[in-house]
């Protein structure tokens, strides 16, 4: 997601239809999004992209704030340049004040703020729009922690944007743009089934609000904390291991394998699914009930629990033999009902038994 803020002139305000009727600045009805920072810094292939789709882009728009309590709109608009004007605008129908809500952009005023959140790879798909109002009393922090000199928009970096959102009111909208480090590890639990993590995550205010785009972002980094996992073991495995005789990435060439590894030792064959979280090792893994039969099934099937995993490596502890605790499992739910099956479960590494930590590295570009 990249991030940028706008302010707000009396022609960009006309997008707000009540503010169209009183501000006099002419027929524009749209927000200007300036070239020198939405092209030039947060989206170089836009033009290519905009002239591929005719001259218009349609996004959808969710628009939050000013201040609180407010019903977050979601519509349709469009990214449009025209001939006659230098900068892109985010345009399309007035943004008109709901019916429930008959004065909530009434009060804005020339030099109030847009925060402006992009989602998407060479162009945005998804633009989340927080209005910053100097008569609101929950935006003020905000909005003067964000307030530059004589630029008229301006990127901002996730630290920045984070640094202004720490002084807004903990139930601010823009608080749900930037999770904290453990509710974004809640996330990426709960995108796989955590119960425990998604009741901590409606805990929280009950004005926090998670999009569908935010869970799909936080399934797609849990995906590939596990697919780094398997890499790092694999760069390990590819160095030689003096234990190891022959090893297959099987998850490699078959995604839906209920195990990463097949291993020949010197003690015998083994079966081995790679659990790989950023955190601690204590953190919580998800595993699937074809993972739990095909542990239950096999001689000897290992759970190698990948820890702290960053650009350095992690550190490796292993789970030998994990299939007499999946029979044990697989035998306890026999007592559901007819019809009755669950997918998969949490699992808590302090209730395994676990190898010391090993570390692992991974290859330096020149060995890889």
């Amino acid at each position: 997601m990249r991030f940028a803020v706008k302010k707000l002139s009396r022609s960009d305000l006309t997008f707000f239809e009540p503010q169209f009727r009183v501000q006099n600045a002419g027929n524009q009805k749209s927000i200007n999004l300036n070239r020198d920072v939405f092209v030039d810094e947060l989206f170089p292939a836009f033009p290519d992209v905009l002239t591929e789709a005719g001259g218009q882009l349609a996004v959808r728009l969710l628009i939050d704030g000013p201040g609180l309590g407010h019903n977050r709109i979601d519509v349709r608009r469009k990214l449009a340049k025209g001939t006659s004007y230098k900068n892109y605008r985010l345009n399309g129908e007035f943004v008109r004040n709901p019916e429930e809500e008959a004065s909530r952009f009434n009060s804005l005023a020339e030099g109030d703020l847009a925060v402006l959140a992009f989602d998407g790879a060479g162009a945005p798909e998804l633009i989340r729009l927080f209005v910053l109002s100097a008569s609101e009393a929950a935006d003020v922090a905000v909005r003067n922690a964000l307030v530059s000199g004589g630029r008229t928009m301006r990127a901002l970096s996730r630290e920045q944007l984070a640094a202004a959102v720490a002084l807004a009111p903990p139930d601010h909208p823009l608080q749900d743009l930037l999770l904290s480090p453990a509710d974004a590890a809640d996330l990426e639990a709960a995108a796989e089934g955590d119960a425990a993590a998604t009741r901590r995550l409606l805990s929280k205010s009950p004005r926090r609000r998670i999009t569908a785009e935010q869970l799909a972002a936080a399934r797609r980094r849990a995906e590939e904390t596990g697919l780094d996992g398997e890499r790092l073991v694999a760069a390990w495995l590819g160095l030689g291991q003096p234990q190891v005789q022959t090893w297959i990435w099987v998850a490699a060439t078959n995604a839906i394998s209920p195990w990463d590894f097949e291993l020949r030792t010197a003690d015998g064959d083994l079966r081995v699914e790679v659990k790989a979280t950023r955190g601690d090792h204590e953190t919580p893994f998800h595993i699937s009930m074809a993972e739990l039969h095909a542990a239950a099934e096999t001689s000897r099937y290992d759970l190698w629990r990948i820890s702290g995993l960053n650009e350095d490596g992690g550190r490796l502890r292993v789970c030998i033999d994990f299939g007499p605790t999946a029979r044990e499992l697989i035998d306890r739910l026999k007592a559901l009902p007819d019809g009755i099956r669950p997918d998969g479960f949490t699992v808590d590494p302090v209730k395994l038994s676990w190898s010391e930590p090993a570390a692992l590295a991974w290859p330096d570009a020149d060995e890889a």
